[in-house]
């Protein structure tokens, strides 16, 4: 980040209490244009009261939100149009036409009528709605909806894309076409994706913010926050032709086997490193032996694992999607 550049999204010391139930407290982060933040947390964990706050939905008790270095507090209503936010709901207004609700939402802003105009238009080819524009929003797929949604943030030329569970409901191709379209929207933008999914946001998100009963447990990088294991070493054998290693052959090993499975014409060997031993003795033990080695990495502690470790959940794959 360059130092003399402020960060397009600024949130510090948010807080937000319903009654005696403190929702969020102190949640401080920032976000780059060109990066997709992914938001994680359990039920309760606050990520929903997070999203509205910063869309300006409701006000926080305490706190302050910035974009490009304008605070939330400074410019007033208008500040809201540096925002777009893609709730999990579908709009009410499911009789309009794509075009239709495009233009009821653009009628917000201070454009002219030709510059409406404009940004409709290009939000239609940035999502791929062009060819259903005039189709009515309730006669949609759940894929094309999602779009047209997203398309609605856009009208306003936001900065910031909020995206709230984006992808419930979609199936395996639509995720990746929908995960396609937010990587192009971050090129000049933050998107926050919050998502139940830890799939979803493995393969979207370029950091990740961990939110747990109200406050920030962990934030990062991906490749930050999951740490290699140097310890664990895997190795892939192509098998094309060939038979499964045999437990003798594995046995000879430089290293203890911790395990050993065959998928089709591959057999991945999980080994334990011992402190001294080094992956060239693997490697080396490997050609020996005549094995076509088709990967070889350390363990990488994965997102789901990271996940449960700081919220105490049992099983990270079905984080709820209720929240507050």
């Amino acid at each position: 980040m360059n130092a003399k550049t402020d960060p397009t999204l600024q949130v510090v010391d948010l807080t937000r209490s319903y009654g005696s139930f403190k929702a969020l407290d102190s949640v401080s982060f920032t976000a780059d244009a060109g990066r997709v933040l992914g938001l994680l947390g359990p039920n309760g964990a606050g990520k929903t009261t997070l999203l509205c706050l910063i869309a300006g939905a409701i006000v926080p008790d305490d706190g302050r939100i910035g974009i490009d270095g304008v605070w939330s507090l400074d410019e007033g209503p208008e500040w809201r149009t540096r925002i777009g936010f893609v709730p999990e709901e579908s709009p009410a207004f499911t009789h309009m036409s794509v075009r239709e609700y495009l233009d009821f939402l653009s009628g917000v802003t201070d454009l002219d009528r030709s510059e409406r105009a404009e940004r409709i238009e290009s939000a239609l080819t940035t999502c791929s709605l062009t060819d259903v524009a005039e189709r009515r929003y309730e006669h949609l797929s759940k894929g094309y909806r999602r779009r047209t949604c997203l398309a609605g943030a856009l009208v306003s030329n936001a900065r910031v894309i909020l995206l709230d569970e984006p992808t419930s409901g979609l199936d395996p191709q639509q995720k990746e076409d929908f995960s396609r379209l937010v990587r192009t929207l971050a090129d000049n933008r933050v998107v926050v994706f919050s998502s139940h999914n830890i799939p979803d946001i493995e393969g979207v998100c370029d950091d990740i913010l961990v939110l747990n009963k109200g406050s920030v447990v962990a934030s990062g990088s991906v490749d930050d926050l999951l740490t290699v294991d140097n310890r664990i070493l895997f190795l892939t054998i192509d098998l094309t032709g060939r038979k499964p290693l045999e437990d003798s052959l594995l046995k000879q090993a430089p290293f203890p086997v911790r395990s050993s499975s065959v998928r089709g014409e591959e057999q991945r060997i999980e080994f334990v490193l011992e402190a001294e031993g080094r992956q060239q003795e693997l490697i080396a033990w490997a050609v020996a032996n005549d094995m076509q080695i088709s990967e070889l990495r350390t363990a990488r502690e994965s997102l789901a694992e990271l996940y449960r470790g700081l919220t105490g959940q049992q099983n990270a794959d079905k984080a709820g999607k209720e929240d507050l």
